[in-house]
């Protein structure tokens, strides 16, 4: 299980903003590169990732895991639903895990 500070750290790829300032002002501007937002690195992540992708049709992962889980995928959804092209929802329970991607038309 993953520690709350550990979900808040940054994705690996986000190395590629602290290259040079030229690859961080790519990086920041280029909305295709944010379409993928997902809780896993906690809701501010999330956030931000909203806010980079601008208004391109974007993924949402949302899982029920952890405290806040259910609580913060809401908020999620809620807050791309309009431009989601696809919703990945993972539920877990006991452990186990049931995934299911819902794709098209939301």
């Amino acid at each position: 299980m993953k520690s709350e500070r550990q979900s808040c750290t940054p994705p690996g790829w986000i190395r590629v903003t602290h290259v040079s300032a030229a690859w961080r002002t790519h990086a920041l501007s280029d909305a295709t590169l944010w379409t993928v937002v997902t809780l896993v690195h906690g809701r501010e992540w999330a956030d931000e990732m909203l806010k980079r992708s601008g208004q391109t049709v974007i993924t949402l992962q949302a899982s029920t895991f952890g405290v806040h889980g259910i609580h913060n995928s809401l908020y999620l959804i809620r807050q791309g639903l309009s431009r989601t092209g696809e919703l990945d929802l993972i539920y877990e329970h006991g452990g186990r895990q049931l995934q299911s991607p819902v794709p098209g038309d939301i």
